[in-house]
């Protein structure tokens, strides 16, 4: 059986399934539709996006399913704050972006995150 990244199970537990498929790498399938969903309301992959919501729910979620927190933060010119998520020894990772109006989307996922030293933004270049 293939093992999928924790995001993929993510994105469908919180309903997001044509955002799994596509992060599954599935092209044109259609996806089970969940126990208590009809089968006309099966997505497919063309009705995916990235997957987004409250920011405080994703975050939640990946903490509570897959023990990842916030390591690290910025700010894009536009407003929005990109943030990386981890699990302690970096087995995995999330990035992040929450625009302006507070909605997050799930940017990129992956595995072996390596902190690194913060530079020290006060010393002299």
């Amino acid at each position: 059986m293939r093992r999928h990244h924790p995001v993929i199970l993510a994105c469908a537990a919180l309903g997001l399934f044509g955002a799994a498929a596509a992060l599954a790498g599935a092209h044109q399938t259609t996806l089970p539709a969940p126990p208590s969903a009809p089968s006309s309301a099966t997505p497919t992959v063309t009705d995916a996006g990235p997957p987004c919501g409250d920011r405080d729910e994703l975050m939640d979620r990946l903490y509570r399913i897959y023990a990842e927190s916030p390591t690290g933060a910025g700010l894009v010119d536009s407003g929005s704050l990109v943030e990386i998520v981890a699990t302690p020894g970096g087995r995995t990772w999330t990035l992040v972006l929450t625009r302006a109006d507070g909605t997050s989307c799930v940017i990129a996922a992956g595995e072996y995150w390596v902190r690194r030293p913060s530079p020290d933004l006060n010393a002299d270049s």
